[in-house]
C-alpha cells in the first residue's frame, strides 16, 4: 500500500503545486472533466512506469524520467488552461519549485531525533502546509498583478535553470550512496534556498522590475509635460497678446462695419482671451490651454474654486495632475453625441488642511475598475495609455493624499485630495 501511494505521491504533489499558481488563469471547457481526466491518466501512466523493471540506477537517466515526469504536468495544464504557453510553463515550473523546496523540508525534519524516519506520509504533510503558505503569499497576488499577461521571459528561463540544476544535482547526490548527517542538512538547505531564489527571481523580483519600469515610465511623463508647460505658457501667453492687439484694432475698425460682425468678432477673441484667471499662473496655463480644445471639440468646459488653495504643489505637479484629469474628461467627452452631455465641471474645494478637487463628465462606456483605478480602453494601441491616473495617484500620494473614481448612470466622477501642509 505504501509502495502504491509513494507512486501517486509526487505527480499528486507536483500537480496541485501548479495548481497554486494557476488557478486565477482563464479555464479552457469543461475545465474540471479536462483536469480530472489528464491528472488520472499522468498518474496511472507514471504509476504503472513506475512498476516495471526501467534501470532508473543511472543517476542521468533517473533525471531524464523525472523531467519527463514534470512535462507531462506541464502538458496537462496546457491542456487545461489557457493563456500565454511562457505565463502557463513559468507558473508550473513555480509549482516544481515549491514542491522540491517542500521535499527537501521534509527531509530536514526527517533528520531531528525525535522524528520517525523519513516517508511519504512526512513529505505530503509538509506539502500540505507549505502549499497553504504559498497560496497566501503568493498564489492570490498572481491574479492581482495579471502576471499571466506580465511577464519576463529572460526571468522564466533563469528560473528555470536554477530549477533543473537544483534537481539534477540532487538526483546526482543520491546516487553517491549514504552521506554523513552535516552533510544531508547542507544540501538540503542549498536545495531550499535555490528554490526559494528561483520563485523569488519569477514572482518578486518581477514584481520590482515592474514597479521600477513604471516609476521609469512615470519619470520620462513628467519630462516631457514639463516641455509641454513650457510650450503652452508660451503659447497662452503669444495668444493673449494677439487677442489683445485684436482688440485695438476691432476697435479701430467698429465704425466701418456692422455692429453684428463686430459683436461676433468680439465675442470669438473674449473667447481666447485668458477666459480663466484663478490666481495661480500655471492653473490659468492649463485650464485656458484645455479650453482652447474643448471650444474646437463643441465641449463646455467650467471650473470653480480658488486656485490660491493649490499654490503648496509644485509647479510641474500641478500641471501634470490637471492636465491628465482633464484630458482623461475631454477624451471620454468628444465620443458623446449629444451636444447637451458635453460638459466638464471641475471644482476645487480647501477644507481645513486638505484641498479637494472634483472632477465630473459624461461618458458613453462606463470603465472598468481595478486597485480603485479605471482601466484605459485603448486596448492594443502602444504608448503611454493608462499612465494617466497612475500620474495623478502618484501625485496625490506625494501630498499624502489619495484618489478615488467612480462611474454610475453615464457619469464618471473623479476625487482627489491632497494635504496642504506637509510640515
Amino acid at each position: 500500500m505504501s509502495e502504491l501511494f509513494a507512486h501517486f505521491t509526487y505527480i499528486t504533489e507536483l500537480l496541485i503545486a501548479e495548481m497554486i499558481f494557476l488557478y486565477s488563469y482563464p479555464k479552457r471547457k469543461g475545465f474540471w472533466l479536462r483536469f480530472i481526466g489528464v491528472a488520472l491518466f499522468v498518474e496511472l501512466f507514471w504509476a504503472y512506469f513506475n512498476q516495471s523493471d526501467f534501470p532508473v540506477y543511472n543517476p542521468f537517466l533517473y533525471f531524464l524520467i523525472m523531467l519527463a515526469k514534470i512535462i507531462s504536468t506541464i502538458l496537462a495544464m496546457l491542456f487545461c488552461f489557457k493563456g500565454s504557453a511562457w505565463a502557463i510553463v513559468s507558473s508550473c515550473v513555480g509549482g516544481v519549485a515549491l514542491q522540491h523546496m517542500a521535499y527537501q523540508i521534509s527531509i530536514l525534519i526527517a533528520v531531528l531525533p525525535f522524528v520517525p524516519d523519513w516517508n511519504e506520509y512526512l513529505e505530503f504533510t509538509v506539502c500540505s502546509l507549505l502549499y497553504v503558505g504559498a497560496y497566501f503569499l503568493i498564489g492570490r497576488s498572481i491574479e492581482k498583478n495579471k502576471y499571466g499577461e506580465n511577464y519576463d521571459k529572460r526571468m522564466i528561463v533563469v528560473s528555470i535553470a536554477i530549477i533543473l540544476i537544483c534537481i539534477g544535482l540532487f538526483r546526482f547526490r543520491r546516487s553517491s550512496g549514504t552521506i554523513n548527517i552535516p552533510a544531508q542538512i547542507g544540501f538540503c538547505l542549498y536545495a531550499i534556498m535555490c528554490c526559494a531564489l528561483a520563485l523569488f527571481v519569477q514572482f518578486f523580483w518581477y514584481r520590482f522590475a515592474m514597479l521600477q519600469s513604471n516609476y521609469l515610465v512615470l519619470e520620462r511623463i513628467r519630462e516631457e509635460e514639463r516641455k509641454q508647460y513650457e510650450n503652452s505658457k508660451a503659447n497662452i501667453e503669444l495668444l493673449n497678446i494677439k487677442c489683445h492687439d485684436l482688440k485695438h484694432k476691432l476697435s479701430a475698425l467698429e465704425p466701418k462695419l456692422p455692429q453684428e460682425e463686430v459683436d461676433s468678432m468680439r465675442k470669438i477673441i473674449d473667447a481666447y482671451d485668458n477666459t480663466y484667471k484663478t490666481g495661480l499662473d500655471v492653473l490659468d496655463v492649463i485650464l485656458n490651454e484645455k479650453n482652447i480644445r474643448c471650444m474646437s471639440k463643441g465641449i463646455s468646459l467650467t471650473c470653480m474654486g480658488e486656485g490660491k488653495a493649490l499654490s503648496f504643489m509644485s509647479t510641474m505637479d500641478l500641471y501634470s495632475l490637471f492636465g491628465n484629469m482633464l484630458e482623461n474628461a475631454i477624451e471620454a467627452t468628444e465620443r458623446i453625441n449629444d451636444s447637451d452631455k458635453k460638459i466638464i465641471s471641475v471644482v476645487v474645494e480647501k477644507k481645513e488642511d486638505y484641498v479637494f478637487i472634483n472632477a465630473v463628465n459624461y461618458t458613453i462606456e462606463e470603465p472598468s475598475f481595478e486597485d480603485g483605478l479605471p482601466q484605459t480602453t485603448k486596448k492594443g494601441e502602444w504608448g503611454y495609455h493608462g499612465y494617466g491616473l497612475k500620474s495623478i495617484k502618484y501625485i496625490a500620494e506625494k501630498y499624502h493624499g489619495g484618489i478615488a473614481a467612480g462611474a454610475e448612470d453615464g457619469v464618471f466622477t473623479l476625487n482627489v485630495y491632497l494635504l496642504s501642509k506637509t510640515d
